[in-house]
């Protein structure tokens, strides 16, 4: 259903008819911003896309007729740059390139939410971060955003518990990352992440004051790994044709936070006045959560096209008439980086570096031992959007160490040890991918494509234009030479961050936020009950007896049973700091406390997953309908 859209196509004020009729756009003045930024989706997981199976009714009909789709967005090939390239508006290799716990943005960069609360904007962000969290300084409230919901690194989807094990080993067991704008997010765990995230985006823009313009930034947990999804929207699907039955799920996820998210815009009459733009941080993984990027070749991780040119559209109010309903052609290439610059252009903030003086080398003077500042990257892609130029507004993107796409070449000067080379079909995985999973590029033999016209990556041209091969390669030199990566943050330790987080509950905390009072204590992770949504354990059942400093950890399949829904299941019994994220071979796993296992079968035989402590055990459990 796609209401709220369908209202805001009969809602132009008579200023915007005067823009059209006279052929002009003008600037809107301090919009409303909002950025949704989704976790590894595969470039082909929704219809807009051809996809027949998938179940994006709400984002389909936005493209159709109320967006923008960008045909050659480029990104990073994983996480934590993209975030930083677009918080900053610089290049990944300009931010960082690492994917660590310790990943962070230099504190000399200002963040966009910084620069747009210097202006008035109110500032709001949910769901994932992973752009820094060893400090206070570093979380998103300390870094401009007033509002926060969400976490820090990595979690599962269910119970919040860190799946990174950022703390598991030798600090006695798992800790949960979930944290509410200036502290832990002490008992609002146990619920699906993005019902959460996207809950909070749709709270603010509710109560926001509509006097004020409002930027909230939406990063969705989905679709990243675990994959695991509320039964409702899984039962959307047939798992008889439907090639990776939880990948199309989450799909179908996102599609209903858009609706979520553009319903309240409307309701508070906020969408006329309204920039959004939607994109993935990198493309589908071929190895983890198995999504398609057909018909790119390569996923995450990868330098290839499935893994840094993402799926992104812009649409809302502001977005002229003219330029709904359509794509922007392959000419055009806009950087994550440049929505930073295009949202704060909107806004009339002057998007440079405001802190060191500008040097010689069109860098920044940073302070003593310190590596020079690169300046802002991101370009304004306003006109480009708006309709007003046609002209490209970027014709290079410094994709990273080694990377460079100049116009329609991109060069790949770099080892791809680490990425998937195949190409993913429509029905992937159901049909398995095919070519190489590696290929041989490498600084001393590069790979060519032409990426506009074999986009595909089915050719490389590098030994029939090495012409071009030798320009690329000379401008990517003078590039490498200003890669940068943020100094660690001073006392911003791993160790420490542990025992803060086992000081305050086994709970992420950054090493330097205040001590827990002693009383109250803080309440107990929620345990995971595992049941898709309306459906929970009445009357509960009878309680095994087990010791006390066990856990469990499980993977489940639903399935019907008459009128009750049976979970059949897999289970490690494991001693508290024993964690092994590797000993079932099933998509779903959860963690919980022993106490709250409703029956144990007849275990098999002990395994050696986490030495002779753990075994493994069948548990069926009936979850009666309510």
């Amino acid at each position: 259903m796609a209401v709220g859209l369908r209202v805001t196509r009969y809602s132009a004020t008579a200023v915007v008819f005067f823009a059209m009729v006279c052929g002009v756009f003008a600037n809107p003045q301090n919009p409303h911003l909002i950025f949704v930024m989704v976790d590894d989706w595969g470039y082909y997981e929704a219809g807009f896309k051809g996809n027949a199976l998938a179940q994006t009714p709400f984002m389909d009909d936005m493209l159709a007729n109320d967006a923008l789709l960008i045909e050659r967005h480029y990104s990073y090939r994983f996480c934590s740059p993209a975030r930083r390239s677009f918080l900053t508006g610089r290049l990944p290799p300009h931010v960082g390139q690492t994917n660590t716990p310790d990943a962070h943005i230099d504190f000399r960069m200002k963040t966009i939410a910084e620069k747009l609360a210097t202006t008035g904007y109110a500032t709001g962000h949910s769901g994932k971060w992973h752009a820094g969290f060893f400090s206070v300084r570093e979380t998103p409230f300390g870094r401009g955003f007033s509002t926060s919901l969400g976490f820090l690194y990595g979690v599962d989807h269910w119970t919040q518990q860190s799946f990174n094990k950022v703390c598991e080993y030798g600090y006695g067991g798992n800790s949960t990352d979930l944290w509410d704008t200036d502290k832990p997010a002490w008992g609002m765990n146990g619920t699906y992440g993005d019902y959460m995230y996207v809950g909070h985006a749709v709270d603010t823009i509710m109560k926001h004051n509509t006097s004020t313009p409002l930027f909230y930034y939406l990063a969705t947990e989905v679709a990243h790994i675990p994959n695991e999804t509320p039964q409702r929207f899984q039962d959307k699907f047939d798992p008889n044709t439907v090639p990776f039955l939880s990948v199309y799920a989450m799909s179908s996820i996102v599609d209903e936070a858009l609706h979520n998210v553009t319903n309240a815009l409307n309701k508070k009459e906020m969408w006329d006045n309204t920039l959004m733009v939607v994109a993935a941080d990198n493309g589908g993984s071929l190895t983890q959560n198995k999504g398609s990027n057909f018909p790119l070749r390569g996923g995450k991780y990868s330098w290839l096209e499935g893994g840094i040119r993402t799926t992104a559209w812009v649409t809302g109010g502001v977005l002229p008439p003219s330029m709904r309903g359509k794509t922007l052609s392959s000419a055009h290439m806009i950087a994550m980086c440049d929505w930073h610059s295009t949202f704060l252009a909107l806004a009339g903030v002057n998007d440079s570096y405001s802190g060191s003086s500008s040097s010689a080398s069109g860098g920044t003077t940073g302070m003593e031992g310190m590596l020079p500042l690169p300046e802002v990257d991101g370009t304004n892609q306003w006109p480009v959007l708006s309709g007003a130029s046609t002209e490209p507004m970027r014709n290079e993107v410094f994709v990273g160490s080694g990377v460079l796409i100049q116009e329609n070449y991109k060069l790949i000067a770099t080892l791809n040890s680490d990425d998937d080379a195949r190409w993913s079909g429509p029905m992937f995985p159901k049909v398995p991918a095919t070519g190489n999973r590696t290929m041989s590029c490498s600084p001393m033999a590069p790979c060519l494509f032409d990426v506009v016209t074999d986009y595909r990556e089915e050719h490389d041209l590098a030994a029939i234009m090495p012409d071009v091969v030798a320009k690329l390669n000379l401008r990517l030199d003078a590039l490498m030479t200003g890669v940068f990566e943020a100094d660690p943050v001073p006392n911003a330790t791993q160790e420490k961050v542990c025992a803060a987080s086992v000081a305050n509950g086994m709970w992420i905390t950054p090493y330097d936020w205040p001590s827990l009072p002693p009383t109250p204590p803080p309440p107990p992770p929620k345990p995971s009950t595992c049941k898709p949504p309306n459906l929970g354990l009445n009357p509960p059942p009878p309680q095994p007896v087990l010791p006390a400093d066990l856990w469990l950890a499980f993977s489940h399949q639903w399935e019907t049973n008459g009128s009750s829904i049976v979970a059949k299941m897999n289970c490690a019994v494991l001693k508290k700091g024993c964690v092994n994220s590797k000993f079932l071979p099933t998509n779903e796993t959860h963690y919980f406390n022993a106490s709250h296992v409703v029956k144990l079968g007849a275990p098999p035989k002990p395994t050696a997953i986490c030495g002779t402590d753990s075994q493994y055990f069948e548990v069926n459990v009936s979850l009666p309908h309510q």
